[in-house]
């Protein structure tokens, strides 16, 4: 999402979903990472298109944290009550919005976090009620890891296989004939906003912002304001409401149809399914777009923020 308020959401379509946080204060948060000279290759479980990943915390347990692309943090996010758990301090408070309202979160420093041979340091984690979630989502839901991950190394999500794979940039190799889709400026949306084309049920072609969002468990949704600037909602080929769905902050109000076409880079898709949103405030009131799991469970997906582009294998 692109935006500087720390957002959270959970879209709901026709499937189950869950909800992905965006900070809007920089705590200079600042995450030191081990070091290594080849891949690592972590197993992940992928469960109603999400991504979860097995996490120590402070070396202990064993959690569930969801990899997600679309929390453009400057730092993690862990369940409250986990935190309580494993007796993390309250180092401090930020007022957050959300869909549909606000909340004041607490959150703590210095956590320590592995899986696998990979280690990391967390200066400041959120802390959010994520285990709400659970009864929907039907999966532990223990954190989350955004921004602050990804742009230390190459990630490659190979969706077909369960498998993430962190690289050194310098040591990333990028297939051969691959064709690179640039990333918009991602120091400042710290999430993966690209260029996409649709194409409409009257074959008009429209250009837009879209965020691959591995947090969105759907396929395809379009933001409010871009939906009633370019009057989608009449120029779709089927489109009808959904149930209600809420995030942490409230309910949000969705529709769900079939645009003609879907372009990114050289990637066309034909007459996918797609939701309209048409909340009036939160992430989903905007102009933009997601690409969520749903979609992107087809590839490899490859997020280099250091050269600044994302493959699509």
């Amino acid at each position: 999402m692109i935006t500087k308020n720390f957002d959270s959401s959970k879209t709901i379509a026709t499937r189950k979903s869950i909800f992905k946080y965006l900070f809007s204060i920089i705590f200079a948060f600042a995450l030191s990472s081990s070091l290594f000279g080849k891949p690592i290759s972590v197993p992940f479980e992928l469960h109603n298109s999400h991504i979860y990943v097995k996490t120590q915390v402070n070396g202990k347990g064993i959690y569930y944290f969801l990899f997600d692309s679309g929390a453009g943090t400057s730092g993690s996010t862990i369940d409250a009550s986990v935190a309580e758990t494993l007796n993390l301090p309250i180092k401090g408070h930020i007022n957050v919005g959300m869909i549909g309202g606000s909340k004041t979160i607490a959150y703590t420093e210095d956590v320590k976090f592995s899986f696998d041979s990979l280690m990391f340091d967390e200066k400041k984690v959120a802390f959010l009620p994520l285990k709400e979630q659970e009864k929907e989502e039907g999966h532990q839901i223990d954190g989350l890891f955004g921004y602050s991950l990804i742009k230390n190394y190459v990630i490659e999500v190979d969706y077909p296989k369960r498998i993430i794979t962190f690289y050194n940039s310098e040591e990333y190799k990028k297939p051969k004939n691959a064709k690179i889709i640039r990333l918009l400026n991602i120091n400042e949306n710290k999430v993966p906003v690209i260029q996409g084309e649709i194409l409409t049920a009257s074959k008009k072609k429209l250009n837009f912002t879209l965020t691959i969002d591995t947090g969105y468990d759907g396929n395809f949704l379009l933001s409010r304001k871009f939906v009633e600037e370019n009057n989608l909602q009449a120029d779709v080929i089927s489109a009808e409401a959904v149930s209600p769905g809420a995030g942490l902050g409230g309910k949000t109000s969705l529709r769900k149809g079939k645009v003609q076409s879907l372009r990114l880079g050289n990637i066309k898709h034909k007459n996918p399914d797609t939701v309209f949103a048409f909340d009036e405030e939160g992430q989903f009131a905007g102009k933009y777009g997601y690409i969520g799991g749903k979609f992107l469970k087809k590839y490899k997906l490859v997020l280099n923020y250091k050269e600044n582009y994302l493959l699509l294998l």
